[in-house]
């Protein structure tokens, strides 16, 4: 696994972090098991970015039955392991943050006004919030 200060030291030598900028975890966070170390990654990310940059994280999450048995049928192939969250967890990756509308809700949710999303049901969850 990748060490985030290390990461973050690395973006250092390529972004200007007195500038606000945008940190994405799009599918990422899954392949973190442990619930603390997810959110401590998170957490030490955004330390590292300056007032007025976003967060953008997308995850999958246990939401349906359906959801659930077919990532306990992916587990059972040996593939990478990935953990679902509950909507609630996925939710406190952003604790602290200033809510960008329309929140945390399903990625296919996430349209400009007037747009229709798509109507089949996501089970994952995603949110675009700032750092105040």
């Amino acid at each position: 696994m990748l060490d985030p200060d290390s990461v973050i030291a690395e973006a250092r030598d390529v972004l200007d972090l007195s500038q606000p900028v945008a940190v994405m975890f799009l599918a990422i966070m899954g392949h973190v098991a442990d619930f603390g170390l997810a959110r401590s990654i998170v957490a030490r990310v955004l330390d590292a970015v300056p007032p007025g940059s976003y967060l953008l994280l997308e995850d999958g999450s246990d939401t349906s039955a359906a959801r659930v048995a077919a990532h306990e049928r992916y587990a059972r192939t040996g593939a990478v392991p990935y953990t679902l969250r509950s909507a609630a967890q996925i939710g406190e990756f952003f604790t602290g943050l200033d809510l960008v509308p329309p929140g945390l809700v399903p990625p296919n949710q996430w349209r400009p006004p007037g747009a229709q999303s798509h109507p089949d049901p996501v089970d994952a969850y995603a949110a675009a919030d700032r750092k105040p």
